[in-house]
C-alpha cells in the first residue's frame, strides 16, 4: 500500500525531475530463510510498486540481517535483487550476480546487518515487484534471518 502517491497529471507535470512521486514499504517479520543452495533463491520477501510513467525511476531499498556458515571453505551470502522474478536487476559481486556478504573463516557463523539500495528504471507502467534473493558461496548455508529485526523494503517512485 502506498505511503504517499501523488495521482493528479497537472501537479506531476509540474515537479522537477528528482521529485519523488510515491512511496511503498514493506516490514516482513517471520522465519528466517535458509538456502543450503548454490543456485539463487526467492526469500519471499518483495514490494511492488506501479511506475505512473515509464520515463520514471523506482529506488529500492532493503535493510536485513544476513548470516553464514561455512563447512570446510570460506564463503557467505549473496543477495541479488530481482524485478518481476525474472530480471535481475542489482549488478556487482560474484560474477555480477548481486552484493556479497563474505566469510573468511571456513568453521565460523557470520552475521551481518545489511543494506541494498539500488536505482532501476524499468521502463514501465505496470505493477512491479522488487524482490531479495539469496544464495551461498562456499560449502555452508545462507540465511535471510527475517526473525532477528526483520526486512524492511522501501520503493521510491522518482520522476524522470
Amino acid at each position: 500500500m502506498p505511503l504517499t502517491k501523488l495521482n493528479s497529471a497537472s501537479v506531476i507535470e509540474r515537479l522537477p525531475v528528482g521529485s519523488v512521486l510515491q512511496t511503498v514499504q514493506i516490514r516482513n517479520n517471520g522465519a528466517g530463510i535458509l538456502n543450503a543452495n548454490a543456485t539463487l533463491a526467492d526469500t519471499g520477501v518483495s514490494l511492488s510498486i506501479t511506475p505512473s510513467s515509464t520515463s520514471n525511476k523506482i529506488l529500492i531499498t532493503a535493510n536485513f540481517t544476513g548470516t553464514s556458515t561455512n563447512g570446510n571453505s570460506a564463503g557467505g551470502t549473496l543477495y541479488a535483487l530481482y524485478r518481476n522474478g525474472a530480471t535481475n536487476v542489482f549488478s556487482g559481486g560474484v560474477n555480477g550476480d548481486g552484493m556479497l556478504e563474505y566469510n573468511s573463516n571456513a568453521s565460523a557463523y557470520n552475521h551481518s546487518v545489511s543494506q541494498l539500495s539500488y536505482l532501476d528504471s524499468p521502463s514501465s507502467t505496470s505493477a512491479t515487484t522488487y524482490g531479495i534473493y539469496i544464495k551461498r558461496i562456499g560449502s555452508g548455508t545462507a540465511s535471510l534471518q527475517r526473525d532477528w529485526g526483520g526486512v524492511t523494503m522501501i520503493a521510491m517512485e522518482i520522476k524522470g
